[in-house]
C-alpha cells in the first residue's frame, strides 16, 4: 500500500496532499526515509515469491515486489539502491552455495521464481524509465534537479557536489570524535556541537545540519568509541549468527526465511553509510523482525534460567530500576505532548499559548531545549524581550553552538537595545553569528 501511493505521488496521480519533506516519500514524510523502509521490505517480498509453491501465489508477491521495486526507484535514493542491490547479491550467492553444496532448494521452484523476480524488477525499471514524474516541485525536481531522470540520478553520482556536503560532514565529525574519543558528546547533541567543528563550510548555507549522513559516525561522535565498538559486536554477533544458522537448517523454508532475515538487515547496513535509517522507527522494526528470525531459528541449544535463580534483591533493584524508567517515560511523553502543542501554537501565532504550552512542559523536565528557543520566540513576539533573552541564553546554556538560539539572541537584545551587552559580545564571539541577525529580520524557526 505505502509503494502505490508512493508510485501515485511520483506519477501525479494522487497523495500530493500528504504532508512531505521531498516527495514521493508516501506516508513515511520523506523520500530517504521511505526508500529505507522499503529495502528492508524487499527481501521479504522476494522471499515469498521463492517459497510459495502455487503460481497464483507468486503471481500476487511479484506484483508486490513491482511495486516496491518502482517506488525504490522513484525516491531516487541512492544509498538505498546500493544497499537492496547487496542485499539481494549476497543472498543469491548463499542460494547458489545451497544449491551445490545441500541441494535443499528446489532446482524447478528457484528457475521459475527468478523469472518472476526479474520480470517485476524489468518491469519496475520500464515503468521509471518511461513515465515522467508530476510531483508539482514537492520532490527531488525542486531541490535535486540532476535526479530528475533515471539516467541522470545514475549519470551524476560521481559528480562534483553530489555528495550533498556529506563527504564535509564526515570529516569534521571525525573531528569531533577525535576532540572526545571515549566519552563522546553525548545523545542528541551532534547537532549542537558541529556548528564548532564546521565554521561555516556547511552551516552557513542556511541551516544547521541535524546529522552527519553516516549512522556509524553518529554513534560514535555521540556515544564515543565504545559505543560503536557494541554496535560492530552487534553487527559481528549478528553476521555469525547468521552463518551458522544458514550452514546447518536443513528445511527449504527455514532457510529461505533465514536469508531475507539477513538481506534485510544487509540493507539497512550499507545504507547507514550515505544516510541515517537507523533513526526511523519503521526500518529499525523491519530490521529487529530479522533479527529475531535469526536468534529463533539458531540450531544452536541455549540454556534455560531456572526458576528462583536470581536473588530476591536483584528482583528488587529490577523493579525499581523499571519503575524509575517508568516515571522518566511519563514525564517524557507530558513534554513531547506539550512540546508539540506548543509548536503548534508558534505556527498559528497564538504567542501566549506558545508560552503557557513551553512552561508546562519545562516543568516536566527540559527534555529538549528547544522549547526554551520557541518561548523565548514567544516573549520576543510579545515584546517581552528581556524574557525572551533569558529563555535564549537558557538555551545556549545546554546547546551553546545551537546557531538559531544565538540569532534570536541577537535580535531579541537588539530589540531590547541592549547593544553592549556582555551575552551578545559572546554570541559574536563564537563566530556563528550570520551578518543579518541584528536587523529587523524575522526571528529565527526553531
Amino acid at each position: 500500500m505505502t509503494s502505490a501511493i508512493g508510485i501515485a505521488q511520483y506519477a501525479g496521480w494522487f497523495g500530493l496532499d500528504l504532508p512531505s519533506s521531498g516527495m514521493p516519500s508516501s506516508t513515511f514524510g520523506y523520500r530517504n526515509f521511505a526508500a529505507g523502509f522499503t529495502i528492508a521490505a524487499i527481501p521479504f517480498v522476494a522471499l515469498e515469491i521463492v517459497r510459495r509453491s502455487r503460481l497464483d501465489s507468486r503471481i500476487c508477491w511479484s506484483l508486490l515486489l513491482f511495486l516496491n521495486g518502482t517506488f525504490l526507484l522513484a525516491t531516487r535514493s541512492r544509498a538505498a539502491w546500493a544497499g537492496c542491490v547487496l542485499s539481494l547479491v549476497v543472498a543469491l550467492i548463499a542460494v547458489v552455495w545451497k544449491l551445490r553444496h545441500q541441494n535443499r532448494i528446489s532446482a524447478l521452484g528457484l528457475r521459475q521464481s527468478s523469472l518472476m523476480i526479474s520480470g517485476a524488477v524489468g518491469l519496475a525499471l520500464i515503468f521509471s524509465a518511461t513515465v515522467p514524474h508530476r510531483m508539482q516541485g514537492a520532490g527531488f525536481d525542486a531541490h535535486s534537479t540532476e535526479k530528475a531522470t533515471l539516467s541522470g540520478t545514475i549519470d551524476t553520482t560521481f559528480e562534483p557536489g553530489a555528495d550533498k556536503d556529506r563527504f564535509t560532514m564526515w570529516r569534521h565529525t571525525l573531528e569531533m570524535i577525535q576532540a572526545s574519543p571515549f566519552s563522546g558528546v553525548g545523545l542528541g547533541n551532534w547537532q549542537y556541537v558541529y556548528p564548532y567543528f564546521d565554521q561555516g563550510d556547511v552551516t552557513w548555507k542556511g541551516a544547521t545540519p541535524q546529522r552527519p549522513h553516516n549512522d556509524y559516525l553518529w554513534i560514535a561522535a555521540e556515544t564515543g568509541v565504545l559505543g560503536l565498538g557494541i554496535f560492530v559486536w552487534l553487527m559481528i554477533s549478528t553476521g555469525a549468527l547468521a552463518i551458522r544458522t544458514a550452514r546447518r537448517v536443513k528445511d527449504q523454508a527455514t532457510f529461505l526465511q533465514i536469508l531475507a532475515s539477513i538481506a534485510s538487515p544487509l540493507a539497512i547496513s550499507v545504507h547507514c553509510v550515505f544516510s541515517f535509517p537507523l533513526e526511523r522507527i519503521p526500518v529499525t522494526f523491519l530490521g529487529t523482525i530479522g533479527l529475531s528470525i535469526l536468534v529463533a531459528s539458531d540450531p544452536v541449544p541455549r540454556s534455560r534460567v531456572r526458576e528462583g535463580r536470581f536473588p530476591g534483591f536483584v528482583w528488587l533493584i529490577v523493579a525499581v530500576t523499571q519503575l524509575l524508567a517508568a516515571t522518566v517515560v511519563w514525564r517524557a511523553t507530558k513534554f513531547d505532548r506539550l512540546a508539540y502543542l506548543q509548536s503548534a501554537a508558534v505556527t498559528g501565532s497564538d504567542w501566549v499559548g506558545a508560552i503557557r504550552f513551553g512552561t508546562d512542559a519545562l516543568a516536566a523536565g527540559v527534555f529538549d531545549p528547544q522549547v526554551l528557543l520557541l518561548r523565548g520566540l514567544s516573549h520576543h513576539m510579545s515584546g517581552q524581550f528581556d524574557l525572551a533573552i533569558e529563555d535564549q541564553e537558557r538555551c545556549l546554556s545546554y546547546h551553546p553552538y545551537f546557531v538559531n538560539a544565538i540569532n534570536n539572541l541577537g535580535m531579541s537584545l537588539n530589540a531590547a537595545g541592549r547593544f553592549d551587552d556582555r551575552s551578545w559580545k559572546s554570541s559574536l564571539s563564537t563566530g556563528h553569528l550570520s551578518g543579518d541577525c541584528s536587523t529587523s529580520r524575522t526571528v529565527g524557526l526553531g
